[in-house]
């Protein structure tokens, strides 16, 4: 059993420590509900969600190529995940 978790870079701009907290309570959430993995997949892009994805403990799994458009060009995607061992 896993998750999907989408984060708009929006949410960044001076909220960083806030967002760290709710990614801290969300994963609470998941071992109450039973989830074992939480994934997330990020534009190339928006380097600075992936180093918010890196802070909280995700880590990177991979890279999806040409797979995310924005504005008339594809742009890769790093997948990321975390385990349940490494958020408790």
């Amino acid at each position: 059993t896993s998750a999907t978790v989408q984060m708009h870079p929006v949410l960044l701009k001076g909220h960083k420590f806030k967002i760290r907290l709710v990614m801290r309570l969300f994963f609470e959430y998941m071992s109450r509900i039973g989830i074992d993995k939480v994934n997330v997949t990020v534009p190339f892009i928006y380097k600075n969600l992936r180093n918010a994805s890196l802070k909280v403990g995700f880590k990177d799994e991979g890279i999806n190529r040409l797979s995310y458009p924005k504005h008339g060009v594809l742009h890769d995607q790093w997948h990321m995940g975390i385990c349940r061992s490494e958020w408790e």
